[in-house]
């Protein structure tokens, strides 16, 4: 009995994650709609990081608002840690990037969109590392998330980060 609960409790939590998606989407590519020079930012710098990949890179999804390209992923099993640092009991499957692997996730948003983190800064979760930026530039803003591993080309992701920092000014960090 306990465990059709817990089933069916993850089921409401997934469909209410992909409606909240749809209508996050929906209500991002309305206002992609109205200004649509937002559009060709994103493509072009997909380009030019997908370039800055190493072979064996696979874009995993891209559309008019966001891109991910995985390069050696494997999938973990991983317990999240709320805001105040509780450590749930259940885990979840989640794809990371292995300890040589990379995950380069990329959003663009309204210019000057609010974001819950200070940015730029680096995450350290138990199995791999996130370096998150907000880029903001005239008319959109860019939000990224760089995950590697342990083992991972250091000198290539300071290299994305600085060429993604040099198209707004910033001072790229020194990691």
């Amino acid at each position: 009995m306990e465990l059709e609960t817990v089933q069916s409790c993850e089921n409401r939590k997934m469909k209410l994650t992909i409606i909240s998606s749809i209508l996050s989407l929906f209500l991002l590519s309305t206002t992609l709609g109205k200004v649509p020079e937002l559009k060709s930012p994103l493509s072009t710098i997909s380009k030019e990081i997908t370039q800055m990949f190493p072979e064996g890179s696979e874009l995993k999804a891209a559309d008019s608002t966001s891109f991910e390209i995985h390069h050696q992923t494997q999938e973990f099993m991983i317990h999240n840690i709320n805001m105040v640092g509780q450590i749930s009991e259940r885990a979840h499957k989640a794809v990371g990037p292995s300890y040589k692997g990379m995950i380069f996730k990329m959003n663009i948003l309204k210019q000057n969109a609010v974001i819950q983190a200070v940015t730029p800064q680096t995450l350290r979760k138990p199995y791999w590392s996130s370096y998150i930026n907000h880029l903001n530039f005239e008319g959109y803003s860019l939000f990224y998330v760089m995950e590697y591993g342990s083992r991972s080309d250091r000198k290539l992701i300071h290299e994305i980060i600085s060429h993604l920092n040099s198209l707004s000014g910033q001072i790229p960090p020194n990691r």
